[in-house]
């Protein structure tokens, strides 16, 4: 594919309205998402939007709970807690994530038009025993998954 300036450009222009169109309304998309599971939740002091970003934020390496709480106190100058992050964010329905991750599928295909996989990887540490008594190895456990 022979892509010249302009065209890049408007590619790009395209692919960042498209993915502001996916994480526009995020509080009313959850919110519609649970009054159709019937679910009430009150209005709080945090909005959905929010607690999306704290959990969004908080997945980037060395990124801390404290640290996000910490500085959305101090730029919106109000006094939140870490916990009540945490219980907003744990009202977000799995069907809401299902429906983003679906959605930047959709244009991760149409971005790409070549044969290309989509893939994703996990992993976590763990420490094991594996040389014997009173001593212990870390180990990084790694999953690979092919997602297209």
């Amino acid at each position: 594919m022979n892509l010249n300036k302009q065209s890049f450009q408007e590619i790009s222009k395209n692919t960042i309205n498209e993915l502001n169109n996916i994480f526009s309304n995020i509080n009313s998309n959850v919110i519609d998402i649970l009054k159709h599971k019937k679910i009430n939740v009150r209005n709080g002091k945090l909005s959905f939007d929010n607690a999306f970003l704290y959990i969004l934020t908080t997945c980037i390496k060395g990124n801390t709970k404290e640290n996000f709480t910490s500085n959305y106190n101090f730029s919106h100058e109000t006094n939140i807690n870490r916990t009540t992050f945490y219980r907003r964010s744990a009202q977000i329905p799995l069907e809401f994530y299902s429906d983003i991750a679906n959605k930047l599928l959709k244009l991760a295909e149409k971005t790409n038009s070549t044969d290309k996989k989509l893939f994703c990887i996990d992993g976590t540490y763990n420490n094991t025993n594996s040389k014997g008594a009173g001593s212990l190895d870390t180990c990084l456990n790694m999953g690979i998954y092919d997602s297209t």
